[in-house]
């Protein structure tokens, strides 16, 4: 079991060496490069490995952060669950999100005099992302009984879920025309649903 775990975390230890996207811009020798600035390209050819290649994966909490419901008096060792402060922090708007992206192919590469730039793409884009209502959020703490002692019922109605998966199949030719000017073309096909 512990070799197959190591294994595990050596076959995804890519993902700790992630950058921010934007980063990319600036890395010439990133593949991630040429997709955000198509007129650019990186210094050398390379060659994507099937998901160690480009991997990227964003998790988005709009939910407070729980050092803010807890509480510690001067004097105390351990600090307490503030409950006023966990109910008013759903009484906002409440969403987890998750992106993903990964490559099944990524190549460039080019031409024999060196001024023309190659590349082509595979990927995989999936977003999702869950508004949750205030109501629901305080559900567990307070059950139904806090809106019957209201006189209200529970409002679920702001309860959503947004997920769109596509597989984006691109080229892209990229031309020096000379140390100041270059010019860059893209051509994509998506197919997916949302």
């Amino acid at each position: 079991m512990k070799r197959t775990l190591l294994g595990f975390f050596v076959l995804f230890s890519s993902c700790l060496l992630a950058q921010d996207s934007q980063t990319a811009i600036f890395m010439d020798l990133a593949a991630q490069h040429t997709r955000l600035h198509v007129s650019s390209r990186p210094s050398t050819g390379y060659l994507g490995m099937p998901l160690l290649g480009n991997t990227r994966i964003e998790m988005g909490n709009s939910l407070v952060h729980p050092v803010q419901w807890l509480s510690q008096a001067p004097d105390a060792s351990e600090a307490t669950l503030n409950l006023d402060a966990v109910r008013q922090s759903f009484s906002d708007r409440n969403d987890l999100s998750m992106d993903l992206q990964w490559d099944w192919l990524n190549a460039g590469g080019f031409s024999a005099n060196r001024r023309s730039f190659w590349s082509v793409a595979v990927s995989e884009h999936i977003q999702s992302c869950v508004e949750l209502p205030e109501d629901l959020m305080r559900l567990p703490f307070t059950g139904n009984a806090g809106a019957s002692l209201m006189g209200t019922s529970l409002d679920f109605s702001a309860l959503s879920l947004q997920f769109s998966h596509r597989r984006e199949f691109s080229g892209t030719w990229q031309y020096e025309w000379n140390e100041k000017i270059s010019s860059g073309l893209r051509l994509a096909y998506l197919q997916g649903l949302s």
